[in-house]
């Protein structure tokens, strides 16, 4: 028997990844930004395992990246949430409107 509560954890975990991913575009990448352009101070970066690739890092590719992402994320559980909570697929789609919102509120206000 599907029920509401159901499509909770969907809504939660799509959530926790929206936190992820804005934590991500907001610290990391402009983080990355600056050092890869700072090391040119003597330290060649790919002579430092792991650092191998880290010149010429374009933050819009990536925040290009993570909304892609997102909102496939945001469409394929809104499909889930609406089998779980009603027992059709179909009734995903207020489910979508609801998760491709924030995602779009995300990335247009915050991001």
């Amino acid at each position: 028997m599907a029920s509401a509560d159901n499509s909770r954890p969907v809504h939660l975990s799509f959530l926790v990844f929206l936190f992820i991913i804005a934590v991500l575009a907001g610290y990391m990448l402009p983080n990355m930004e600056v050092a890869s352009a700072g090391a040119s101070d003597g330290v060649d970066p790919s002579q430092i395992d792991g650092f191998g690739g880290a010149d010429g890092i374009d933050p819009d590719v990536y925040t290009t990246l993570f909304y892609h992402a997102t909102v496939l994320q945001g469409a394929l559980s809104a499909l889930i949430a609406g089998q779980l909570s009603t027992g059709d697929i179909k009734a995903g789609v207020k489910h979508a409107v609801f998760m491709l919102s924030l995602s779009f509120v995300l990335f247009a206000v915050l991001i």
